[in-house]
């Protein structure tokens, strides 16, 4: 044998001449691999090495280290020599501060190979474990990755804490700077927690859950958030999906009259809905319409109507593929207003569906009653200021008010200011949609998103209830589709006032707009979103009006037949005031039996109100002294005030 087992160290042979040269060989073969240090695995050799300097030579290396590879290569006496490494040789590699092992074939970084750390006591990564935390990582993200079933694993990633006892704590706590801002966990108990601190001292449990029912328990208040509006509806709706639906918990809904929902698209086990009618007209959910998908359908009582600032919570049950509600106002059989208290109903049942109750001990002669959703039965050629636009009421008409915009002759008239954000050019500057001139256009220099701003000046804020626009008249299909109207006190800070989408306008047609949320202020934009086909967004009159005066209204109804003349006649209605209003002097209620030729006054009852509305009743009007079996009802409004009328019946005996 000539040479070592492990290192190949070269043995000296008896007799040996120049035994020095062996040895230094042995002595060199030490040198390289003994406490072995390299620079780096390389795949060329450096071009001025040092003497005594070593590289791991790596997998198809060139030059002078070509062929060599996994070799240990040392420059000596101005020459590479190269070393082959022999299973579990260790090297330093100097430039990554890392160790590497030679496993027979290549090179491989300690940190790769399988390392059991059974027993140990302590553990810090890239920190000092101290104290009670024995394990201590100072790192900006940390993974916790499942072995896979291909690997002999179960694909499972669990991490498990464990407590001694239930009074102890199993939580998951976070900090900012270490001051203690949330846990959640077994946290003194084995009831599930959550709770939160601003400071890290004063505790607030928000979430409780027990461990035997699953029962959740909310210590403090609820908020569902993610709210959309929609653009007003102006039809009835049938598979309800605005846009955003899909993430909300809060529909915030107007429409621009009394309009229905059939259905709601996006119903999921659990999923629970707020609807808000933030609007002035009725909106009524529909129970079990065929109009929508049976999963998308309302399956309730009967029909909700929700009534202005009013809502509904709305929960999908999946097993039934309905949604149900949870709370909402209550709805009475038969139909007419919703917003009306468990005894306001039982007296809306009594006394004002009079068809529902024959059999009753008084012997009656006829009866009418009216939900007002068409107008067949009212007398609409001798009713005055009567405005049945909106289905479900009648109430008096108003007038607009004035226009606030005077006649623009230009950006500043009267004390008035009116921009734009672009203007076309100077003969359709923002000042010629206000300047009373149908023949004259502002145009903008762009596409939209464009407003139009008009500042009435320090100290003058205005209340707009309603605003008009024009489109040019030429045929352009330039006008607005789709915008809000924006009111503030600073230019800075804007509050929605009115929002429209889906508009269209013909050549020259003037539409007028209600502002669904009207205040004072002193500057007013009618920012616009979309527009007609073309590039630029054109509009030829704009005016911004005050709120209108009301008038008093007089409605009277067609006739009816009676089978015999009656002594007494009973009359009931819901009213919903806008105004202030007194019974008997701001609305007025009278009865004829000879077909309207004469009438004889009630005095009307309040007898009671829940929400906007109150129920009211006239009993036992004296037209004992009259001749006749036509019967007909007259109501009256006083004083201009502002009110509508839901259902009304009568009765005679």
């Amino acid at each position: 044998m000539s040479e070592t087992t492990n290192l190949g160290l070269p043995f000296l042979e008896a007799g040996q001449a120049q035994k020095h040269v062996t040895l230094n060989e042995a002595l060199r073969i030490l040198d390289t691999a003994i406490h072995l240090s390299a620079v780096a695995i390389s795949s060329l050799p450096p071009g001025s090495p040092e003497e005594g300097e070593r590289h791991i030579v790596a997998p198809e290396a060139t030059g002078a280290f070509a062929s060599y590879d996994n070799a240990v290569a040392t420059y000596q006496d101005a020459a590479w020599q190269f070393l082959v490494p022999r299973t579990g040789w260790r090297a330093w590699l100097e430039a990554e501060e890392i160790l590497v092992v030679f496993d027979g074939e290549a090179w491989r970084d300690l940190r790769d190979l399988s390392v059991s750390l059974d027993d140990v006591t302590r553990i810090g990564v890239n920190t000092l474990s101290e104290g009670d935390n024995r394990l201590a990582v100072r790192s900006n993200a940390a993974v916790l990755s499942a072995i896979e079933d291909a690997d002999g694993g179960t694909g499972d990633a669990r991490l498990q804490i464990s407590k001694e006892a239930e009074s102890n704590t199993a939580s998951v706590f976070f900090s900012n700077d270490f001051e203690g801002r949330a846990e959640f966990g077994l946290v003194g108990g084995d009831d599930f927690k959550l709770k939160v601190s601003a400071d890290g001292e004063d505790w607030v449990e928000s979430l409780i859950v027990d461990p035997a029912s699953g029962s959740v328990s909310f210590a403090r208040g609820l908020a569902l958030e993610g709210e959309v509006s929609p653009a007003e509806i102006s039809a009835d709706q049938d598979d309800y999906a605005p846009a955003g639906f899909s993430g909300a918990s809060v529909l915030r809904l107007s429409t621009d009259a009394s309009r229905s929902l059939t259905g709601l698209a996006g119903g999921a086990a659990g999923r629970v809905v707020v609807v808000q009618n933030i609007g002035g007209s009725p909106l009524r959910l529909k129970n079990e319409n065929a109009a929508s998908s049976a999963a998308n359908r309302f399956a309730l009582s009967a029909d909700i109507t929700l009534a202005a600032n009013q809502c509904a919570v709305l929960q999908y049950d999946a097993g039934a593929g309905r949604w149900r509600a949870l709370a909402a106002p209550s709805a009475p059989s038969g139909g007419g207003s919703s917003d009306l208290s468990p005894l306001h109903l039982a007296i809306a049942k009594l006394q004002m569906r009079l068809a529902d109750l024959a059999g009753a001990s008084v012997n009656w002669i006829g009866a009418i009653s009216d939900s007002f959703e068409d107008t067949t039965g009212l007398n609409t050629g001798g009713s005055t200021a009567m405005d049945t636009s909106e289905a479900g009421v009648i109430k008096p008409t108003s007038s607009s008010g004035a226009n606030q915009l005077p006649a623009m002759t230009a950006a500043t008239t009267s004390g008035v200011t009116m921009a734009a954000t672009t203007e076309y050019s100077g003969s359709f500057s923002a000042w010629k949609a206000a300047d009373g001139n149908a023949n004259t256009w502002w145009v903008a220099n762009g596409a939209v998103p464009q407003n139009l701003d008009a500042d009435f000046g320090s100290g003058n804020a205005k209340t707009i209830a309603s605003y008009k626009m024009r489109a040019r008249n030429d045929g352009s299909p330039l006008g607005p589709t789709a915008w809000e109207l924006l009111g503030s006190n600073d230019a800075s800070s804007w509050s929605t006032l009115d929002s429209r989408a889906a508009q269209s306008f013909t050549s020259g047609e003037l539409k007028t707009f209600a502002v669904a949320s009207p205040g004072s202020y002193r500057y007013y934009r009618l920012a616009v979103s979309a527009t007609g086909a073309g590039s630029n967004l054109s509009l030829g009159e704009y005016e911004l009006h005050s709120p209108g005066s009301v008038n008093n209204m007089t409605a009277i109804s067609n006739t009816f037949g009676l089978s015999a003349e009656p002594d007494s006649i009973d009359l009931f209605f819901v009213i919903e005031k806008a105004d202030a209003m007194t019974p008997d002097t701001d609305y007025v209620v009278s009865v004829s039996i000879d077909g309207g030729a004469n009438f004889d006054a009630g005095s009307i009852e309040e007898l009671g109100t829940a929400g906007s509305l109150t129920v009211c009743r006239a009993a036992s009007i004296d037209v004992s002294a009259r001749s006749g079996t036509s019967l007909c009802w007259k109501i009256e409004t006083h004083n201009n005030k502002s009110c509508k009328i839901h259902d009304l019946a009568a009765r005679a005996y």
